[in-house]
């Protein structure tokens, strides 16, 4: 049975008082056994991104930060089966480099 993932945002008090809407960003894919995206794939990746102060059009950057850091992990799974044992230095490893493409 593959894993069920919710993505959602709630728009802090501060936000409400000085009527900013919410600007935090949160999304995720499902990937199947593949790596190909899929609505009941059994690999799930989320990202999140927190508001930026106020600033007037932060939430554009936060979502293209969250997609572009989707983007490059969704290539994760892939690499992953080619190892034979994943250590907890690789796991490390791989992580390092999957976010250093990110940021």
């Amino acid at each position: 049975m593959p894993w069920k993932a919710i993505a959602c945002s709630e728009i802090g008090t501060s936000h409400q008082k000085s009527g900013l809407p919410c600007q935090d960003y949160t999304d995720f894919i499902r990937l199947n056994n593949a790596g190909k995206i899929s609505d009941n794939g059994e690999i799930v990746i989320g990202a999140v991104s927190d508001g930026a102060g106020g600033y007037k059009h932060s939430r554009i950057g936060l979502e293209l930060a969250v997609k572009t850091a989707l983007n490059s992990l969704k290539l994760w799974p892939k690499s992953l089966k080619k190892e034979q044992e994943l250590s907890a230095e690789r796991l490390k490893e791989l992580a390092n480099k999957a976010f250093g493409k990110t940021f």
